[in-house]
């Protein structure tokens, strides 16, 4: 599986827009670093984890093996 630049909340274009932003302004400049963490919404890969450890327990308590 692959992500992608899609946001809920925001337009389709605008993940893909704001990556071809930073790459014109920041990447392999001076100001390419990661931002402060404080500015990161990590809602998306949680969910994904939560997801998944869903999924891993209900495998795992399951009587049988998954055919």
């Amino acid at each position: 599986m692959v992500g992608g630049p899609h946001f809920v909340g925001r337009p389709d274009e605008w993940g893909k827009e704001r990556q071809e932003e930073w790459e014109r302004r920041d990447y392999h400049q001076p100001t390419d670093a990661y931002p402060p963490r404080r500015t990161w919404d990590l809602s998306g890969p949680v969910e994904d984890a939560q997801l998944q450890l869903l999924i891993g327990k209900r495998i795992g308590d399951a009587p049988e093996l998954p055919s």
